[in-house]
């Protein structure tokens, strides 16, 4: 099929593979910079990119855009990319830029009031839309539209921000990815030297995250739970069965016991599937989960920074290592409603969303602590933002690599002003996802980050009940 727009064409072709479909539009005009996002809470429209172009998104420097709709194998939705390339004096193109979002559906926060008396959805239907899931009690939804036109999600968001008293914010839904680097085969030995580090294979003496002197005070935090927010845990690893969180208000029976909208939500959730089996299908989530809270002291496999604690496994992210906000929304909105204390994040992206930081200050308002990844692009975030990270709230963490020399990781993202410590992430032995009793290396703030969410749950546990979210 081929729709003739004024702005170019759009083009639906049939991949090879029937699992993926894709559609590419190219757009031949000049690009105006989009107006730059507010880091900040404010309860204004988002500015969109200017009118007459059908990408959500514009680049200062593009000569041509090019959208392209794929329907991933391991997610229920499709994703839209935005590319950007710019042409040199040759004729030759670079791309410039890629922004990925969620290609059916977008976000917007609306009037309680307005969404009441069936306003927003008779406004939704108008434009050939319609209202999704609530993502939290005061007005935040998905809104969903069908994709065959690339012109929808821009004109959608701008007609969206336009009706005042009624839409608050309007954004698309971003997709977000794990923070992990390549595995380095040279350290597959067994060596947890991010808890340990005598000197062995070249590191420095003490350059860990001094868990035996903690250990000596606590080592348990049996009343603590913390939520990886990830792409799922292995439910049956034998160094984590028993340390998984169990909802005490539902029963495995195939009906939603508690009524919260996930049918045997025992575990945690699946956002994705939007129910209660959080298994993982990737392993990032696993080996999180692994370093957090591995048993201790049970004479197999390896020990998390916190022997004993409760680990709700929320996902969010597919087999491919992405996923939208508005799942990790869902996921978060679920740990605060059941009880997490720590939320632990070790992904990210580079643009913000309101939505995800009004979920982020419900957290705060719960004295929820938020553990973030920095990221892996050798960037000062103090100048370049990676959200959760980067977000100014007063209860997120961001963490940083380092190696097992001390040094920041070669990979690691740094701020002077936007990170707040820095964690073993380079060659970090846990937990797999591959069977029971499988063990694998990783690398990246990814793998930081958990050693920071331990950390804080031993710190909770041993000061119960007093305000932690300021304490680091």
């Amino acid at each position: 099929m081929i729709f003739t727009l004024a702005t170019g064409l759009w083009l639906l072709n049939q991949a090879p593979d029937d699992s993926v479909t894709e559609a590419t539009q190219e757009i031949q005009v000049p690009h105006k910079p989009a107006q730059a996002l507010p880091l900040l809470a404010s309860e204004q429209p988002l500015p969109r990119a200017s009118s007459g172009l059908i990408t959500v998104h514009a680049h200062p420097a593009a000569t041509r855009a090019e959208v392209t709709l794929v329907q991933p194998a391991d997610l229920p939705y499709p994703i839209r990319l935005e590319k950007f390339y710019r042409a040199d004096s040759n004729g030759d193109e670079q791309l410039m830029e890629t922004v990925e979002m969620v290609g059916n559906r977008l976000m917007a926060r609306f009037s309680p009031v307005k969404l009441a008396d069936g306003t927003v959805e008779t406004a939704l239907s108008a434009m050939g839309a319609e209202l999704g899931r609530q993502l939290d009690t005061r007005g935040l939804h998905v809104v969903n539209f069908s994709p065959e036109d690339p012109a929808t999600l821009p004109m959608l968001l701008a007609s969206l921000s336009e009706l005042s008293g009624q839409t608050i914010f309007a954004e698309p839904d971003y997709i977000v990815r794990i923070l992990e680097s390549p595995n380095d085969p040279r350290y597959l030995d067994g060596s947890l030297w991010g808890l340990r580090n005598t000197g062995q294979q070249g590191g420095m003496a003490g350059a860990d995250v001094n868990a035996q002197s903690a250990w000596e005070v606590r080592s348990d935090a049996a009343t603590v739970i913390v939520g990886i927010v990830d792409t799922g845990i292995r439910l049956t690893h034998e160094d984590l069965v028993a340390n998984l969180w169990v909802n005490p208000n539902e029963i495995s029976d195939g009906t939603d016991t508690d009524g919260n909208g996930f049918v045997d939500d025992i575990h945690g959730i699946n956002a994705i599937t939007m129910n209660g089996n959080p298994n993982d299908d990737h392993g990032h989530g696993t080996h999180c989960a692994g370093t957090v809270g591995a048993v201790g002291d049970n004479g197999i496999g390896v020990v998390g920074v916190a022997w004993n604690v409760q680990l709700m496994a929320l996902k969010f992210m597919s087999s491919g290592g992405g996923g939208a906000t508005s799942d990790a929304i869902t996921c978060i909105q679920y740990g605060i409603d059941n009880g997490a204390h720590i939320l632990s994040n070790s992904w990210g992206g580079t643009f913000f969303s309101q939505a995800l930081y009004d979920s982020l200050k419900d957290a705060l308002e719960a004295g929820v602590i938020i553990v973030a990844a920095s990221g892996n692009f050798t960037s000062n975030n103090d100048i370049t933002s990676i959200f959760p990270a980067s977000l100014p709230l007063d209860n997120i963490v961001s963490v940083a690599s380092t190696t097992r020399t001390d040094a920041l990781s070669n990979f690691s993202n740094f701020g002077q002003g936007s990170v707040e410590i820095a964690a073993p992430g380079s060659d970090i032995l846990s937990t797999g996802f591959e069977s029971d009793s499988s063990y694998v290396i990783k690398s990246g703030t990814s793998m930081a980050a958990p050693h920071v969410a331990g950390a804080f749950g031993i710190v909770k546990r041993r000061v119960s009940g007093r305000y932690l979210v300021s304490a680091y």
